[in-house]
């Protein structure tokens, strides 16, 4: 499982996203004729960190997680796109208990991809040029994990 796996599976676990897109939350892109609203995770960047032995086991990868609203089917696109950044982030509380994904800790899949920190570092609320009349609320993620 790679990290952007273990953090649609996060977002999958979070009771206030799903209430709003079920299971559509999509890893890499949206698919042709997505019903919204919905929520892609994308990997931005993974650096490893490395010393004389190899890979210190320990990363922190850049997640964007984009959320879409259609105007043509929802009264407040922007309105709903909002509501699942911030369920998205949640509490912020640390550990196991967190509600959303800032902060959160545990572990997922296969072998298991163990997150261990997310932090908000960028927010922005868009029309997609290449979707028309679909609202985009991107997130940024800073996401520490042990693979």
């Amino acid at each position: 499982m790679t990290v952007e796996q273990a953090v649609l599976e996060r977002l999958l676990a979070i009771a206030g996203v799903t209430a709003i897109v079920a299971s559509r939350v999509f890893l890499g892109a949206l698919p042709q004729s997505a019903r919204y609203p919905a929520t892609r995770v994308q990997l931005i960047d993974d650096p490893r960190d490395q010393h004389l032995r190899g890979l210190n086991g320990i990363a922190t990868a850049r997640v964007q997680i984009d959320h879409y609203a259609y105007e043509g089917e929802d009264d407040d696109p922007y309105g709903t796109t909002a509501t699942l950044a911030d369920a998205t982030i949640g509490d912020g509380f640390g550990g196991p208990s967190a509600s959303g994904l800032a902060g959160w800790q545990g572990e997922f899949g296969d072998p298991p991809v163990r997150l261990l920190n997310a932090v908000p570092v960028d927010r922005r609320q868009d029309r997609d040029p290449e979707l028309v009349r679909v609202i985009t609320m991107r997130q940024d993620f800073l996401v520490t994990y042990r693979a």
